[in-house]
This record gives C-alpha cells, sequence and structure tokens, in this order.
C-alpha cells in the first residue's frame, strides 16, 4: 500500500459517517480505515452501505486479515460505548432481506440496522442519512449495467495500481486517476438522473433539512436550496470520511493529503444578485444553463 505523507489526526468526536469500504474486494483499502478507526472516537458512528461487497461472492470474493481487524474495532467500539448504526447499499443489498438482517443482528446485536435514519445534529438540524442507490437512475432502471461495469472497473483499479507502484506517488491514493475519471462518469449520472435534487427533496420530505449519503464515491458538501448535500466519499479511491466534530463543525476528513486539495467537491449555495431596475426576470433556461455550467465547472476543476 502507499502511504500518505501526512494526516490530520481525528480524536474523540461527535458522528463519524463512512461509506463503501467494500470489504471483499480486492481493491477495498481497508488498511488506511483500520488507522482511521484506531486513532477516532466516536459517539455515534453511521456505516452509509457498501460496507461489504456482495458483488464479488464467491467467485471474485478476497477476504484479507485487515478486513476482520475493521469489524473487531467496529465490535470494540460498540463495547466503549459508540452507537453504531448501518443502512446498506446496493452492494450489500442481501442486509435489506428480513430474514439475512434477522441473523446478522443475531450475531452483531450492537448493531441498528435500516434502510433509512433520521440524525440530529449538534447544531439542531436532522439529516436523512442513506446509502443513496435508490436514487441513482442506472441502478433502478439498468442494474445490470451496473454490475457489467463494475467487473469492468476492477481492471482499470489494478492497472492504476501497478502505475502508481511505479511512479511513487505517495501523497495521493493508487487509484487517484480511477478516482478522476470515476467522479466525471458519476457527475454525468447526477446530472441525468437529476441525483442530489431528487435524494435531497426526499429528504425534505422527510422534514429533514440536509441529507448524508455515499454510493458515488464523491466526497462533497453542497449548498442548494436552503439543504446540505452530505457525500461521505468511499474507502477504495479516494478514503474520506464525513466528521461531526464535538463543536457542531462538518468536515471531510481525507486519508490522502491530494485528495484534500484536489477531489473533494465543495460548492456554497449560490447567492441570488440583485436585478438593475428596469431589467425583467431572468429566463429560466438560461438560469437552468447557469446552474449546469457551474456544475461542469467543478468537476473540470479536477485534476485528471
Amino acid at each position: 500500500m502507499i502511504a500518505p505523507t501526512s494526516r490530520r489526526p481525528c480524536q474523540e468526536v461527535r458522528t463519524l459517517f463512512v461509506s463503501d469500504i467494500h470489504l471483499g474486494s480486492r481493491h477495498s483499502q481497508c488498511e488506511p480505515f483500520v488507522e482511521m478507526l484506531q486513532r477516532c472516537r466516536p459517539q455515534s458512528l453511521y456505516l452509509v452501505g457498501d460496507i461489504l461487497d456482495g458483488w464479488r461472492w464467491p467467485d471474485a470474493w478476497h477476504w484479507k486479515s485487515t478486513f476482520a481487524t475493521a469489524l473487531r474495532i467496529l465490535e470494540d467500539l460498540a463495547h466503549s460505548g459508540t452507537q453504531i448504526f448501518y443502512t446498506p447499499g446496493n452492494h450489500d443489498d442481501f442486509l435489506r432481506n428480513p430474514e439475512t438482517a434477522e441473523a446478522v443482528l443475531r450475531r452483531l446485536p450492537f448493531l441498528k440496522l435500516a434502510d433509512e435514519f433520521i440524525f440530529e445534529a449538534a447544531d439542531g438540524r436532522s439529516l436523512l442519512v442513506t446509502h443513496g442507490d435508490h436514487f441513482d437512475i442506472v441502478e433502478k432502471s439498468a442494474q445490470w449495467l451496473s454490475r457489467l461495469s463494475s467487473w469492468a472497473y476492477d481492471t482499470a483499479l489494478s492497472t492504476n495500481w501497478y502505475m502508481s507502484q511505479l511512479l511513487s506517488m505517495t501523497d495521493r491514493s493508487p487509484y487517484w486517476v480511477c478516482a478522476s475519471g470515476k467522479r466525471k462518469v458519476k457527475s454525468l449520472i447526477r446530472f441525468l438522473s437529476g441525483f442530489e435534487a431528487s435524494i435531497l427533496r426526499h429528504a425534505k420530505d422527510m422534514g429533514c433539512q440536509g441529507v448524508v449519503c455515499g454510493h458515488l464515491h464523491t466526497p462533497a458538501v453542497i449548498e442548494r436550496d436552503g439543504m446540505t448535500y452530505f457525500n461521505t466519499g468511499d474507502w477504495v479511491e479516494n478514503c474520506t470520511s464525513l466528521v461531526e466534530t464535538l463543536d457542531g463543525r462538518f468536515e471531510i476528513e481525507c486519508y490522502y493529503p491530494w485528495t484534500s486539495q484536489h477531489g473533494v467537491i465543495r460548492r456554497a449555495a449560490l447567492t441570488p444578485q440583485p436585478l438593475p431596475l428596469g431589467r425583467p426576470d431572468p429566463c429560466p433556461v438560461l438560469t437552468l444553463a447557469q446552474n449546469t455550467l457551474s456544475i461542469l465547472a467543478d468537476e473540470a476543476s479536477y485534476p485528471s
């Protein structure tokens, strides 16, 4: 594994959100995840889906000792008082089966398992916590395509890993090229499916002021229409998590310094500018085009 040159320590925190670890995949960066868990003491921990990669079972299932270490640390955290919540994703959707979920909870009774949770933040906001695959147009209408592309993507990840070993880029993830490519693909999916708008609308219908999700492997903090969209990122390409500090601030924590500088989408709400007197209201089509260009500009700013 390629180690980062520096990391900001994470001590006791109010809440930790992680997703898309993909335990069972040979490309899961579990060693950085274990290191993060060992130096972080959350009061509450949300596992936001795709913690296990059931799509790899059984033919491509790859289990390492660090995977078992990660599960033991989670159990130790629970025994020391951390509340642990688990919302499944598309890669571990077998946990949405009531019989399977019951069997898992008998083995891991400290888990609170549900498809969605409403989280009460220290600042008084209610945030919907869900993986996000239900709002992905590909997952809803053509999951076979998602599964097929997942297998092809494994080849790209392997190629990227060998390239990183050769170049010895120690400040970034060994899968940083794939992270760039996946981010651009997922941005297209976000645009075509209205992912952010759809999941935020659902959160608003649930009486929440924002959402915490995963699924896209793209860490983000976006203010939109009075709501906040948090994406925790992943532990395959980016190695990121969302942290709520003891004083109520939300931060994207990055294991790799390069990801912190180049891999996180941060977009504040656009402030409407007053129109000069005598000018007509802006054209709705033009406004839509301007907003679309703003999103695409975010994607273009990411080095490839």
